[in-house]
């Protein structure tokens, strides 16, 4: 199950390419902002914008934060600029962990963030370790949730928090691949979200914020699509999604529309 997730995100070269289309764009590579990486650092719905509303819901200043399904980093950065946090980045894909820490001294982040390739199932760090976990779209791949979230629990300090944003289906719908996170249901998890709140609370999480996102979900990946009828920029999700990224993010669409899928953000607390 593990090679065919890391196959479904696997990737190009992705730094190189990178550098490649700022050098086109007549960025001075010496001098390359967070800006200029805008469309491809944040791999997840309605991109920077929903990273920056949950670093409203809660102080991390200071605070030892773990994220979760990294990606190339850009809520790491994010988090360590706005904070001056300490940030441990973890994901599956060697090539995405590789391009974060490359994008890191590219902007010039020498300490702060730290980026580890790893199973999210199998996290080598010590009992109440981070104050904060922070997710986005990582359990639509995890299988056994609550182990999941139990070995979360284990590397949380007391009265620490888990903040998650992520993809959520309704008990009866059908979902039509292929989807973003998945090319196909066998390495599809999906779960409602009172499915995983009797997780989380099973397991001693108490639930202090929820938001349903599905209709600024909507809007945003409508405004993508919309934006690709006619254009295809340089630095774009695209990059990461593959060839079929259209039809991913239209059927994504489509049962977000009919309410099959429903999108939320969420805080919970030990």
């Amino acid at each position: 199950m593990i090679d065919k997730i890391k196959e479904h995100y696997e990737s190009r070269e992705l730094y190189g390419y990178i550098i490649e289309k700022l050098k086109n764009k007549g960025v001075d590579l010496h001098n390359v902002r967070t800006e200029d990486l805008k469309g491809i650092d944040e791999f997840h719905i309605c991109g920077s914008s929903i990273s920056h509303k949950m670093t409203d819901l809660i102080d991390f200043l200071g605070l030892r934060i773990l994220d979760l399904g990294c990606g190339l980093g850009g809520a790491s950065r994010l988090l360590y600029s706005k904070f001056e946090c300490e940030v441990v980045g973890v994901d599956l894909s060697s090539e995405y962990i590789r391009t974060a820490q490359k994008l890191n001294s590219l902007l010039g982040i020498k300490n702060g963030i730290s980026f580890v390739e790893a199973d999210v199932m199998d996290l080598d760090f010590a009992d109440s370790s981070f104050d904060i976990v922070w997710t986005q779209h990582l359990q639509m791949n995890i299988k056994d949730k609550e182990n999941l979230f139990r070995n979360i629990k284990r590397i949380l300090k007391p009265n620490s928090r888990l903040l998650y944003f992520d993809v959520f289906q309704r008990e009866d719908s059908v979902l039509n691949y292929p989807l973003p996170w998945a090319s196909s249901s066998d390495h599809s998890f999906m779960i409602s979200p009172c499915g995983l709140h009797e997780i989380l609370s099973n397991i001693g999480f108490r639930s202090i914020y929820k938001s349903d996102e599905s209709q600024n979900a909507i809007k945003a990946i409508g405004s993508v699509l919309k934006y690709y009828e006619n254009n295809t920029p340089d630095l774009g999700q695209h990059i990461l999604m593959g060839d079929n990224f259209k039809s991913k993010l239209k059927n994504l669409l489509l049962h977000l529309v009919n309410a099959d899928l429903l999108v939320e953000a969420a805080v919970y607390e030990l």
